[in-house]
């Protein structure tokens, strides 16, 4: 198991001044994306973003929990995490966003996504397993610089019936797991689990309930 160290990302702003549900209309229609940065012990501040530049960003960072740098035009600029991307459900276009305002020497609290690689490497799928996957993310704390991006299991050496939980994760300076350290994250199990849960002990089909019982 691995973990990626926090990566620092650009992103340009400027100041808007202008709110309301016209105006980010407009903004939309002319490839910019209305943005929110708040926290830090300072004012909520509304800004304008590149539409294509937010997508490039997202591409980068793969769902990846990082630092970005927030440079804003005609304003304060500051550190951050993106908080939400608000996204048109048809064309799955973005039209607002979040960011979270951080300060640096401060503990926050995160949720840092779970990677697997090499699923099809896993001793325990060759075995005729299967992965389950239990947490796809984990609560940490600690600053900001300090945490990573994503943590990465690899799936090479997992057995059958083997499960990874999250006292197994790689641990960091000043990083502490929210989250149980029993708490399953994932394991491989036979394929025919479902299926043998499922079955009646005493005819091995599916258990259904008997209609019109008294």
């Amino acid at each position: 198991m691995a973990a990626t160290a926090t990566q620092s990302f650009t992103l340009n702003a400027t100041l808007r001044q202008n709110t309301g549900k016209e105006k980010a209309k407009k903004l939309r229609a002319a490839g910019e994306v209305p943005a929110i940065m708040y926290g830090g012990h300072a004012e909520p501040v509304s800004l304008t973003l590149s539409e294509h530049e937010m997508v490039v960003l997202l591409q980068a960072l793969h769902g990846d929990t990082s630092v970005i740098d927030v440079k804003v035009e005609g304003g304060e600029s500051a550190e951050a995490y993106i908080k939400d991307v608000q996204r048109e459900p048809v064309k799955n276009k973005i039209l607002h966003v979040d960011l979270l305002r951080i300060t640096r020497g401060e503990t926050i609290y995160l949720s840092v996504p779970i990677h697997i690689e090499n699923r099809q490497k896993c001793a325990g799928v060759k075995a005729g397993g299967l992965i389950e996957q239990v947490l796809h993310e984990v609560e940490v704390s600690g600053f900001p610089r300090d945490i990573p991006g994503h943590i990465e299991i690899d799936m090479t050496d997992i057995q059958l019936n083997q499960a990874i939980h999250v006292s197994d994760l790689p641990r960091f300076e000043g990083v502490t797991y929210i989250n149980e350290a029993s708490a399953t994250v994932i394991s491989v199990v036979p394929k025919d689990k479902d299926t043998a849960t499922a079955a009646s002990p005493e005819t091995g089909q599916a258990g259904l309930g008997t209609e019109g019982e008294a």
